[in-house]
C-alpha cells in the first residue's frame, strides 16, 4: 500500500516514548509498503538524520522546522479563546497545510496515517482518503489526572480549560476518521465514554527485546534507584518530584547510602535545584545509551501519578531484567501480575517499604527481573503491532 505517514515530530532521536513508537512503526512498515513521511520537528534535522530515515526505504516528503511556546503564559495567550485545544493548535502550520496539498495533489496515496492527536487537526485536508488516526492513548485522560496534582492555581485554571477543549475535541475528531487506534484497553475505554460511535481498536506498543537484553558486564551500583523519562513533561517531572519530597526521605530512613538518579533531558528548576543541595540526587540529562544507566540501577521505579497510554518505560526496564516498583496508574494497560512481574504500590509508605526490600534482597531483584523479561519476550513486538495497524489500513482502503 502506498501510505502517508504524518508525525508532529521527527523519529529521530529516539529519546521519548511518541519518537520511539514513531521510528519503529515506520521502520516495519517501510519492509512491505511504499511509507511517505511528512512531519514537523521543533528544531533543525540533521542530514545525518534524514538519511538513516531514508535508508530504511522510507520516502521523506519534508521536515518543516516547527518550534512550539515553551512559556506558560505564552501559551495561555495563545490559546485562551481558542476552542480548538493547544495541544492541538500549537502544531498548526500553513506550511505543511501547503506542503500537504501540493504533495497529495502529486502523488496516489491509498491511506494516510495521522499520528498523535497533534497532527489531527490536518485531517480536513484530504477528507476523501482513507484515515487512520493513532492518538496513541487519550489526552483527555491524561489532562484530568494532571488538573488533581496541579498546585499552581493559574496552571490548575489553564489545564481545566484546555482539558474540556481536549473532551470536546477529541469526541469530535474520532468520528472523522475511518479506524481509531490506541494502546491500552484503558484508554478505549475512556474515549468510547465520551464518543461511543468511533471505531477504536487496541494494539499495545511493541519492544525492541534484542536491544533491551540484561547487561552481565555492567556492575550493578548498590542501593541505586533510577527514574527514567524526559523531563519537559508533565507527568515524568510530577513523578520525580512526588518520589523525591514522599517517598525517598522514608527509603533513606532504612538505606542511608541510597541513591537516586534522574535519567532525562530537561529536568525543571525546582528538581535541578535539589541537586546541587543533595549528593543522593543525580540528574544525567540526556545520554547516548539509556541501557548502561539501567544496567546500573538496582531499583527502578515509576511512581506516576497522572498520564495516560502504556508506559515504554516500564516495558523496556522489564526487557532489560529489573526489578521494578511501580504505581498501578503506571502500569495500566499491561497485563502484568504484582510480585510476579514487578511489585505494584500506591500508598508512599509501602512504595518505599518495597524499594528497601528490593535493595537488601539481591535474589528477589534478580527473580522479579528474570520473570519481567520473560513476560515481554512472550507478549510484545513491533512485527505483532504493526501487522495490527495493517488490518486498520486494509480496513479503512476497503470501506
Amino acid at each position: 500500500m502506498r501510505i502517508l505517514f504524518l508525525s508532529h515530530t521527527f523519529p529521530l532521536p529516539i529519546d521519548d516514548g511518541v519518537r520511539l513508537q514513531c521510528y519503529y512503526l515506520l521502520k516495519e512498515l517501510a519492509k512491505s509498503h511504499s511509507i511517505y513521511l511528512l512531519c514537523l520537528n521543533d528544531s533543525a534535522v540533521s542530514n545525518d538524520a534524514k538519511e538513516k530515515i531514508r535508508s530504511l526505504g522510507i520516502r521523506l516528503v519534508d521536515v518543516i522546522e516547527h518550534p512550539v511556546p515553551r512559556s506558560f503564559w505564552q501559551r495561555l495567550a495563545n490559546s485562551l479563546f481558542d476552542p480548538v485545544p493547544f495541544c492541538v493548535r500549537q502544531f498548526e502550520s500553513k506550511l505543511l497545510r501547503k506542503t500537504l496539498k501540493n504533495f497529495l495533489s502529486n502523488t496516489p496515496i491509498d491511506v494516510v496515517h495521522v499520528n498523535y492527536l497533534s497532527m489531527s487537526i490536518y485531517r480536513d485536508e484530504f477528507p476523501l482518503i482513507p484515515s487512520i488516526f493513532f492518538p496513541l492513548d487519550a489526552v483527555s485522560m491524561m489532562f484530568e489526572r494532571n488538573i488533581r496534582f496541579e498546585t499552581n492555581i493559574f496552571r490548575k485554571f489553564y489545564m481545566y480549560l484546555q482539558w474540556k477543549k481536549v473532551i470536546n475535541f477529541e469526541s469530535k475528531i474520532l468520528l472523522k476518521f475511518e479506524e481509531n487506534m490506541v494502546v491500552s484497553p484503558v484508554d478505549k475505554d475512556h474515549l468510547l465514554k465520551r464518543c461511543p460511535k468511533a471505531k477504536i481498536e487496541v494494539s499495545p506498543l511493541g519492544l525492541n527485546t534484542d536491544y533491551f537484553i540484561p547487561k552481565q558486564n555492567v556492575l550493578e551500583e548498590s542501593d541505586s534507584i533510577l527514574f527514567r523519562g524526559v523531563m519537559n513533561f508533565f507527568p515524568n517531572t510530577d513523578a520525580v518530584r512526588y518520589f523525591y519530597k514522599t517517598i525517598f526521605p522514608m527509603v533513606r530512613k532504612q538505606s542511608p547510602s541510597a541513591k537516586f538518579y534522574v535519567v532525562g533531558k530537561s529536568p525543571s528548576s525546582d528538581i535541578l535545584a535539589w541537586a546541587k543541595e543533595d549528593s543522593g540526587l543525580t540528574l544525567t540529562g540526556f545520554v547516548d545509551d539509556i541501557r548502561i544507566w539501567m544496567a546500573r540501577a538496582s531499583v527502578v521505579v515509576c511512581p506516576m501519578r497522572v498520564g495516560s497510554g502504556i508506559k515504554i518505560k516500564i516495558m523496556e526496564s522489564m526487557s532489560m531484567g529489573k526489578a521494578i516498583v511501580s504505581t498501578s496508574l503506571a502500569c495500566a494497560g499491561l497485563e502484568v501480575k504484582n510480585e510476579e512481574h514487578l511489585l505494584i504500590e500506591d500508598d508512599p509508605f509501602l512504595f518505599a517499604q518495597k524499594i528497601v526490600y528490593l535493595l537488601k534482597d539481591r535474589q528477589a531483584r534478580i527473580k522479579l527481573g528474570n520473570k519481567a523479561r520473560k513476560f515481554v519476550l512472550e507478549s510484545y513486538s513491533w512485527s505483532k503491532n504493526t501487522a495490527d495497524f495493517e488490518k486498520l489500513y486494509k480496513r479503512a482502503f476497503l470501506r
